[in-house]
């Protein structure tokens, strides 16, 4: 039977950097693709010649004359209906239309398996769902995806959907559709798109100021941005709305509960979330966290075996995070548990994560964090690792504190190693969380460092976890060949160890290079970056953990010491 055609469907702004990867992936699945640019005023770049290049229909979407000078779009689905009354009328009668964003990917792997849905797609299914997997913001998205001819149109100036196309009556028809949740498209711009927070809201405010959509979406778009006055007014004003939907009721309602600095208003709006969905996780999460943070630890085991009994819901919707399923459910437990005093439990269920990846054929990665005096900074570290990485369940995360730091007592919950030796400092912490690591891959973590999204996935591909291998990153600012963070394989620290005791913080990494280089070990991956926020860099005060560190005299020490050891 011959393949019904299918055509992509995208908008673009000035994307030249990242079209062609765009249009080469879907190449691989589509029969034609049509690229519509929305600039607004903005002067165009080279978007639309390298599609035209790449055998793309192109058109040119222009904003309203009253919003002609705006240096972006000013309305979404205005614009992508134009992609699709083009990609429709390519399709034809028998054919299938897919939306896609300049910045998404199609995976080879997801080539086959999006041809063989359509090919099983029954007559009277109109539209197919698959997956929006977001590495960045660790979310997999269920989205309507491919549409049967003049099946849907587009609907919203922004944070638009598809709704589905109008009867006679001008009422929306009724279709049916196919849930896919193994197929996916990967959205990957790299770094967050500067102004569009700014965009959306500018938006919003034209087209849409007294809808739930304005007031959820303010909301939402202040939230992003750190603006939480703000997010929590609008947060507010869309809940007195008594035609906001669930949904966007229940998400609203969580944002509250994180944004309230009183752990009993925090708790209740959680509980409010929760009596409003009582079949999704995600509310009694929130609040079992809150309890764990008042003390209230049996209540908040309580609370986890209630969340553990909920299943994940057959149709999950945008805001559904999947992670409170699966390990993050299992995280939350495991802290708990060693707040009750039960650590060898805790140590047990983290480790079933750990298997079950390792099972699933994933190589585990062992951050090994070394913290002082900063325990604020040190659970915020460890969270945007989590958050970032491609496959969490495959993290594990050891805190590595000293014995004399009485903040410490904040991270116990998250488990880890105490160093004793009060002359160990930063090298002994890491090297004393080395020894409990039990990844394939070994991380040195310290509370100055930001990853990027798909961090892990980007360090397991460079590394052949079956030789004893270092891996050579950027920090962002070094140009020479120094290891300033140490990643090597589980092979290479049972060969060679991690650093050598003698040396207290500074110079450690200078001693790791050398001996990494002398032992022909390193792989260069100087294009993946993760970012060092130190004050030498950065030009900011050293805080009293920098100093203790940094010391002059214990530079001078440590600078005579790898002269003995190595010679001039």
């Amino acid at each position: 039977m011959k393949q019904p055609k299918l055509v992509a469907a995208l908008i673009a702004g000035n994307e030249e950097h990242i079209i062609e990867r765009c249009v080469r992936s879907l190449k691989k699945l589509v029969d034609d693709i049509v690229v519509v640019r929305a600039i607004g005023g903005a002067d165009p770049d080279k978007t639309l010649d390298i599609a035209k290049k790449l055998g793309c229909h192109t058109a040119i979407y222009r904003n309203s004359p009253i919003c002609a000078s705006w240096p972006h779009l000013d309305h979404f689905a205005n614009a992508r209906n134009i992609s699709f009354e083009r990609a429709y009328d390519l399709a034809g009668q028998d054919g299938w239309v897919m939306w896609a964003d300049c910045d998404d990917i199609l995976q080879e792997n997801m080539v086959e398996p999006h041809e063989k849905a359509i090919r099983d797609c029954k007559a009277d299914c109109q539209w197919i769902m698959t997956d929006y997997v977001i590495p960045e913001q660790s979310r997999r998205a269920p989205r309507e995806r491919l549409f049967r001819y003049r099946t849907g149109w587009w609907t919203r100036p922004v944070h638009e959907n598809v709704h589905p196309a109008m009867t006679c009556g001008e009422k929306p028809s009724s279709v049916k559709i196919w849930t896919r949740r193994d197929l996916e498209i990967i959205h990957a711009p790299g770094l967050h798109k500067r102004g569009s927070n700014e965009r959306n809201m500018r938006i919003l405010a034209y087209n849409d100021s007294f809808t739930p959509h304005f007031k959820f979406y303010q909301h939402y778009e202040n939230l992003i941005i750190g603006q939480n006055e703000r997010a929590v007014r609008y947060g507010k004003e869309a809940l007195a709305l008594e035609n906001l939907d669930g949904v966007h009721r229940y998400e609203v309602l969580l944002n509250l509960s994180n944004l309230s600095p009183k752990p009993q208003m925090a708790f209740d709006l959680a509980q409010a979330a929760f009596k409003l969905d009582p079949a999704r996780r995600e509310a009694i999460a929130v609040g079992a966290c809150i309890l764990l943070d008042m003390g209230h630890v049996d209540e908040a085991l309580t609370a986890i075996e209630q969340m553990e009994a909920i299943q994940a819901p057959s149709f999950q919707q945008w805001t559904h995070r999947n992670e409170w399923y699966g390990w993050k459910a299992a995280q939350l437990k495991a802290w708990a548990l060693r707040m009750a005093g039960r650590g060898d439990e805790a140590t047990e269920v983290e480790s079933a994560v750990l298997k079950q990846a390792r099972k699933d054929g994933l190589p585990i990665i062992s951050l090994i964090h070394a913290t002082r005096g900063r325990p604020i900074k040190a659970v915020q570290t460890m969270t945007q690792w989590f958050q970032r990485a491609r496959y969490p369940e495959r993290v594990q995360h050891i805190f590595a504190t000293d014995a004399d730091d009485a903040t410490a007592r904040h991270l116990e919950r998250f488990g880890g190693v105490i160093q004793s030796n009060p002359e160990g400092y930063s090298v002994g912490a890491w090297n004393l969380a080395a020894q409990y690591a039990t990844g394939d891959i070994i991380v040195q973590l310290s509370d100055d460092w930001e990853c990027p999204p798909g961090w892990d996935e980007m360090i397991a591909e460079r590394l052949d976890i079956e030789k004893p291998q270092v891996l050579r990153i950027s920090d962002g600012y070094r140009k020479d060949d120094l290891l300033c963070m140490a990643i090597l394989t589980a092979r290479y620290y049972a060969a060679h160890e991690l650093f050598d005791p003698r040396f207290r913080n500074v110079y450690s990494d200078t001693d790791f290079t050398f001996r990494a280089e002398k032992n022909g070990a390193i792989v260069d991956a100087r294009d993946v970056m993760f970012i060092h926020h130190h004050p030498f860099w950065e030009k900011t005060e050293l805080d009293t953990t920098y100093q203790r560190g940094n010391d002059p005299a214990e530079y001078e020490r440590a600078k005579k010491l790898f002269e003995e050891i190595h010679g001039n």
